[in-house]
């Protein structure tokens, strides 16, 4: 992009200063978080951008609609299992921890984003909305 007054390249130097800048700032609350010293808003703040980062991931990935249908066995009729099985098939697609995958999931499906059908013999997970 490029304005009459500002040309491509003083444009791309201000956004990339900006990234360094929060990368250092993200960085110093992770820091803080492993010696168990950041607040409880900076460690909710970074849970969040991650989850952000990793449904966005899933979702340009289209990993639920590749990986999210299975048929139903009774002895995992709840949802709680549902959610592990889905959260072990697409391990392998994604740059995160079992447990971050574990917990986006499960957050996304408590906010109403990622739903899970049982129907016509056949388990279900899909988004609500995309992008």
């Amino acid at each position: 992009m490029e304005t009459p007054a500002v040309d491509r390249q003083t444009l791309d130097e201000i956004v990339t200063g900006w990234e360094d800048e929060y990368n250092l700032l993200l960085g110093d609350i992770k820091q803080r978080m492993l010696e168990k010293a950041a607040s409880a808003q900076e460690v909710e703040q970074v849970n969040n951008l991650e989850r952000i980062v990793l449904v966005y991931d899933l979702m340009m990935k289209s990993v639920m609609e590749r990986k999210g249908t299975w048929p139903y066995d009774l002895k995992q009729s709840k949802t709680e299992d549902n959610l592990k099985i889905i959260a072990d098939k697409i391990s392998n697609e994604l740059d995160a921890t079992p447990q971050l995958i574990l917990d986006t999931l499960n957050h996304a499906q408590q906010k109403g984003d990622l739903m899970c059908q049982e129907t016509d013999g056949m388990i279900r997970w899909q988004w609500t909305d995309y992008l």
